[in-house]
């Protein structure tokens, strides 16, 4: 009977007891989600959100070897977001290709002598006429965009398309774009952005 009874409690499921130490580890890994979707917007936080939720489950689960391949699979995308994502890869370009002071050197002798405006008030630079250097970055349609609403004129450079963006403003020493928030800064002068 005792047997029947000892056989019938370790063939039931087993069911989520939460410890202080689950308690951490949930804590943290919300605290990861969150920033997560902070830093990535789009489908890239969704898959890390994913991921680290899937880790969550096969730690309450005690599935060790599903917790290791969702952290080995995390941390292999993560350091490919980092080194080729395509964000940081124009980031990269701009650091360690053109260069920071000479990206800086040219966007304010461009914004010294502005290119003419088009009809419809544009004043757009032509990727044939950019330096070879800085054309490794310049994305679709690099563009003046004229001083307006207290902000000083800088060179945009947009990449991306659809559902997800990223690119370059570039200004001189000192330019801080006036919505700072969804920016990240560089270099003086030199803001990359990234985002839906």
């Amino acid at each position: 009977m005792n047997e029947m009874k000892a056989d019938d409690r370790r063939n039931r499921p087993r069911r989520f007891r939460f410890t202080l130490r689950k308690m951490f580890v949930v804590t943290a890994v919300v605290a990861l989600c969150i920033g997560l979707l902070i830093h990535y917007g789009g489908c890239v936080g969704v898959l890390l959100l994913a991921m680290a939720l899937c880790f969550v489950y096969s730690y309450f689960r005690q599935d060790k070897k599903g917790m290791i391949v969702y952290v080995v699979v995390f941390t292999a995308f993560w350091i490919a977001l980092q080194l080729v994502g395509p964000y940081t890869s124009l980031r990269n370009r701009v650091v360690w290709v053109v260069g920071t002071d000479r990206l800086q050197e040219w966007a304010t002798e461009t914004l010294d002598n502005l290119p003419p405006a088009d009809q419809h008030g544009r004043m757009l630079l032509e990727r044939e006429r950019l330096p070879e250097d800085t054309r490794v970055i310049s994305g679709y349609r690099p563009a003046v965009i004229p001083a307006r609403n207290g902000q000083e004129a800088y060179i945009s450079f947009g990449h991306g398309g659809g559902f997800y963006q990223w690119g370059l403003l570039v200004g001189r020493p000192g330019f801080e774009p006036s919505w700072g928030d969804d920016y990240e800064k560089i270099a003086d002068g030199i803001w990359g952005y990234y985002g839906e």
